[in-house]
């Protein structure tokens, strides 16, 4: 294929189009949020009723199975049965709720779709602004542990990352640039997730260390949150090992079929278990995890191998994010096929 370098104009007119995407979905989101919390206010409200209709307090000692039993009983009762639907039909808030959540079911299936469109966006974007000598440059970058795979148009231009400076530029520019660079990162709303403002707290630390100089202190605090975020990644709950991690990772992303992600995340894992090899079987040149972890203090860390860490964790959020919003798209369209079929099922078909 012929090299090229896209026009001031190309990288403007998609700059602005996915922008505009991306606030469309962000402000879906919020609606989708917004809406569910009414439904959950409106639902903690009716706890009262609940509790009348029971005869007393919700038992929150019962297990999921003895909840399930004991709703079963009660709906067998007739006079309980017709109580709850009088009481209910009748209540306020458990008419708005059910309102509330049709209209989150409805706003969820115009987030699913929109989502789909926007991937199939930056897909087609990348597609017409990497010239293969670009997506070379990218992918060399990436043997020495530089990810830039987070860039949804070629903000460096070609001249600057095919260069045998490469390492000072890259590096010069992060020092300039990743207060404003990282302000969507830490302005992330938190206040309703400790999760996330523990995380967010460590990506600021991380941050003010690198600019004190401190970095080793840097590279110790990005190591969690990449493997926070690599837990995140692979979407398997509990404490997991890297290796099953990864293969979820492998998984999941084979069955989107993008290519892009998946060639990017080749390199990323192969980095990745890299940097966690044991003593015996790690390469030298690349940071370590387990022996920054665990005080082996005659590592050398520099500035260049955090940025790297910064790098790597930006790539692997922008994926991250992708994957997550993929699990929660195909809930949805799950859901929305089940309904479907049903409704076919009861001859509603046209």
């Amino acid at each position: 294929m012929k090299d090229f370098t896209p026009t001031d104009e190309q990288m403007q007119e998609a700059i602005a189009r996915q922008d505009g995407m991306a606030v469309k979905l962000e402000e879906l989101q919020a609606r989708r949020e917004i809406t569910l919390a009414r439904v959950c206010m409106m639902i903690e409200q009716l706890k009262p009723l609940v509790e009348e209709l029971n005869g007393g307090s919700l038992d929150e000692s019962m297990t999921k199975d003895e909840v399930r039993a004991d709703a079963i009983e009660k709906w067998f009762d007739p006079n309980f049965r017709e109580k709850l639907k009088k009481e209910l039909f009748s209540n306020t808030f458990f008419v708005e709720s059910n309102k509330s959540y049709a209209e989150w079911e409805r706003l969820s299936i115009e987030y699913a779709a929109e989502f789909a469109k926007y991937i199939e966006m930056i897909n087609e974007d990348r597609d017409k602004l990497f010239s293969p000598r670009y997506k070379d440059c990218l992918d060399r970058l990436a043997d020495d542990g530089w990810f830039l795979y987070f860039m949804q148009t070629p903000d460096f231009p070609i001249e600057l990352i095919d260069n045998p400076k490469v390492v000072e530029i890259l590096t010069e520019n992060f020092i300039a640039t990743a207060p404003h660079q990282y302000d969507n990162i830490l302005n992330m709303s938190s206040h309703d997730n400790h999760l996330t403002e523990a995380k967010l707290t460590d990506f600021e630390e991380a941050l003010k260390c690198f600019y004190l100089g401190a970095f080793r202190s840097c590279a110790r605090t990005l190591f969690a949150i990449l493997e926070h975020e690599h837990r995140s990644f692979s979407n398997l709950q509990g404490i997991t090992r890297g290796a099953e991690r990864a293969k979820a990772i492998n998984d999941n992303l084979s069955s989107v079929k993008i290519d892009y992600y998946t060639e990017c995340w080749e390199k990323i894992d192969k980095r990745y278990k890299a940097m966690n090899a044991s003593a015996k079987t790690r390469d030298k040149s690349i940071i370590n995890r387990h022996e920054l972890m665990h005080g082996q203090y005659d590592m050398i860390v520099t500035a260049t191998d955090c940025v790297k860490l910064f790098h790597m964790y930006t790539s692997m959020k922008e994926m991250s994010h992708f994957l997550q919003n993929i699990y929660e798209v195909a809930d949805i369209a799950n859901d929305y096929m089940k309904l479907f079929l049903e409704v076919y099922k009861r001859g509603g078909k046209k």
